[in-house]
Parts: structure tokens; sequence; C-alpha cells
């Protein structure tokens, strides 16, 4: 065979790689779903069925992580969604000094995610917060509370640092997004009498629609199964307030040594967000480019 008609071939073995590899781990961690595996006892390993899935099912736990997972995905995405394309609007304007702010909308991107969430965690301290610091200043307040440590503000917290964390994204892109759209659709539609929200609702949204699809797509697949900020600030407290579904999954991996039962949650997580990625592109499709 010559080159020529074996080079198309070595073009597609990176993808061939990736796609063995990931069909191999999922085929593991489906496997590793019907054992009772557990670190501690490894003589007692044995195939036990769907025995981790019924566990599953009668775990308390579990049923509140998914009710914290929800909250937490959609804490972090919506806000991030309004206020990503709210920014990108603004820097879309000409005005003075307007590089320098697209600069700092990357500024959370240019600092590590771990010193990131220790800096939002050293903020929301109870005695030692500049949060606090600044309510009690003003006379909000007269006590400081520990934010992180409330089962009522500890979800807020850990989701108003994702949010600051994931802003550039929705920013950045949209912005992308909007430098594409050509100044001539506007101006015609300013001709037929169309005012700033009709622009942003005719001309804007339906330029903008596939990106938003995708965006909102990536971020809730994203958030579902982020746990940095959460393992950082909180560690799934307190009183499990924080503890998502990934989160859990982590714990009864790495701190309880239960591979089996982790192993049944991831493809049940799996198999759940391929779910809802069918769903949500089924009913919200993007416009096809012709």
């Amino acid at each position: 065979m010559s080159s020529g008609r074996v080079q198309p071939y070595l073009f597609v073995l990176p993808l061939l790689a990736c796609v063995a590899f990931f069909i191999y781990n999922l085929a593991l961690m489906l496997f590793e779903s019907t054992q009772h595996h557990v670190l501690a006892y490894p003589l007692e390993r044995r195939f036990s069925g769907f025995e981790n899935y019924v566990r599953i099912l009668q775990d308390p736990m579990t049923r509140q992580s998914l009710i914290n997972s929800l909250v937490w995905v959609f804490g972090t995405t919506l806000p991030t969604f309004v206020l990503g394309l709210g920014l990108a609007l603004l820097l879309n304007q000409v005005f003075f000094g307007r590089g320098l702010y697209r600069a700092l909308v990357l500024s959370p991107w240019a600092i590590s995610g771990v010193v990131g969430a220790f800096a939002w965690a050293w903020m929301l301290n109870g005695p030692f917060g500049v949060l606090n610091d600044a309510l009690v200043r003003i006379g909000l307040l007269h006590t400081r509370p520990a934010w992180l440590a409330l089962p009522e503000t500890a979800m807020l917290g850990v989701v108003i640092s994702s949010v600051w964390r994931g802003l550039p994204f929705f920013a950045i892109t949209y912005l992308a997004a909007l430098q594409t759209i050509s100044r001539e659709l506007y101006e015609a539609a300013a001709i037929d009498g169309a005012g700033v929200a009709s622009r942003f609702r005719y001309v804007t949204l339906p330029m903008l629609r596939n990106v938003l699809v995708i965006t909102l797509l990536v971020r809730a697949l994203w958030s579902f199964n982020f746990i940095e900020n959460i393992f950082l600030m909180t560690y799934g407290g307190p009183a499990n307030a924080t503890t998502t579904w990934s989160f859990y999954l982590f714990q009864m991996f790495f701190d309880a040594g239960d591979l089996g039962y982790a192993a049944a949650m991831g493809m049940l997580l799996f198999v759940g967000l391929v779910a809802f990625a069918a769903v949500y592109l089924r009913v919200i499709r993007p416009a096809e480019v012709t």
C-alpha cells in the first residue's frame, strides 16, 4: 500500500486511540460496578451483580447528594450564563480602555484554581473574612457568621466562588460570537424601527443560538462533575450540605475504598448525563448551518 493511501489512516489513529481508551475504561467501570470490592477487605471481593445499584437506591445519602447536585448545577450555570452574556454585550461596545477590561475578564483563569478556592474560603471566613469585616463596618451585620460552616449558607458560598471562576468561559465565548455578527443586520433592524431590546431579541439572540445551546450544555455537564471548590472549601460539609453526587462518589472511592459502589455511582452518573444531553439537544435543537 502506497504512503498516500496509508496517510489518512495515520491521521485518525489518535482519535481511534482515544475512543479505545474510553471504551476500555467504560467497560472496566461497568465490570467493577458488579463487584463487591472494598480495599480494606481484599479477600472478600466477589461478584455481586446489581447489589451496588440496589444499595444506591436505598442509600439516603445518594438522594441528598442528587438534590445538592441539582442545586449546584443550576446555581452555577444560570448566573454564570446571565452574567457572562451581559459582560460580553458590554465588552462588545466601543469605549476607552476596552482592551484592558477584556484582559481583566480572564483574571479568574490567570489564578490557580486551588489559590482561588482558598482565597474565597478566607474571604468567607467568620472571624477574619473580608466579607464579614466589610458588612460589619457598613452596619449590615453585627455578628461575624462563619458562612461556610453553616448548612444554610455553605452551598451559596461555593456556588459564588464557582460562578466567579466560570465567568470568563461564558464572557469570552459570547464575545467572540458577537464579533461574528454583521453590523449590517443591526443597521437594517434600526432602519426598520427596532429599538435596543428588539435588536437584542430578534438579531443578537438568534445569531447566538448555537453558542448559547452548546455552552449551557457544556457548563451543566462540567458543573455536575466538578468538585474542586467543594473539596477545598467545605469538603462536602457542613452536615453534607455541599456533598454533591460526584463528591460523594469521590468519598466512596478514596475515603471509604469501596470501589464497586463508587463504580456503580459512576455508571449511573455517566448514563444520566448522556441521557440529559440527548434530551436537552432534542428539545433545544441547535440551528443547522447551511
